[in-house]
């Protein structure tokens, strides 16, 4: 049973709901657009703030549902759960192997199985990208955080080395906003859709 539900979290993070609402709602390839990312801030960017929101609710919830369902098993399996999914987030075999950056996959696995740790780093990303300007900025405190909430918060070696390794998967996933926002030329939040 618990393999399957890994693999039913994967398959789960794998829908590439930017991608598809893009297409029935733009009727273009969202990969072709913007900064090409599946994903919600190239959503909000390149289609809207309606569209981006859409796609960021149903990021966290095709996380998030088969967390949920998995936290019988305990809170550290629960985000093992998480954790597949967000590899299906950014390795979707529909675009072959070519997903979004794990962001709000990630934060829907731990809004269920480490409620107050996502709330917290969720706090974190706000500061982080209006302050700075940058979605990223606010993206790479949250997942720099979020173990370290949960170490504090819950006290479970296992559940951090999950959210940590998971943690470095979204960061190896925003390398090229990493390299720009050290050159100065990474987009500030308000750009390409005000």
């Amino acid at each position: 049973m618990k393999i399957a539900l890994i693999f039913i979290s994967f398959l789960s993070g794998s829908i590439p709901f930017a991608f598809i609402l893009y297409k029935i709602f733009r009727g273009q390839d969202i990969r072709k657009r913007g900064s090409g990312n599946v994903g919600a801030t190239n959503a909000l960017r390149s289609g809207g703030v309606g569209l981006g929101i859409a796609v960021a609710v149903l990021d966290i919830s095709k996380a998030g549902l088969p967390v949920y369902f998995a936290l019988p098993y305990g809170r550290e399996f629960a985000f093992a759960c998480g954790f597949a999914a967000v590899l299906g987030h950014c390795f979707t075999p529909w675009l072959k192997f070519k997903g979004g950056k794990g962001v709000a996959a990630y934060v829907g696995s731990s809004l269920v199985s480490s409620t107050y740790a996502a709330v917290l780093s969720l706090g974190v990303f706000l500061l982080g990208a209006l302050i700075s300007g940058a979605v990223s900025v606010g993206s790479l405190l949250l997942v720099i955080t979020l173990p370290l909430f949960s170490l504090a918060l819950y006290g479970s070696w296992k559940l951090f080395a999950l959210q940590f390794i998971t943690s470095l998967v979204v960061i190896y996933r925003h390398k090229t906003n990493i390299k720009r926002l050290f050159e100065g030329r990474e987009k500030k939040l308000w750009k390409g859709f005000m």
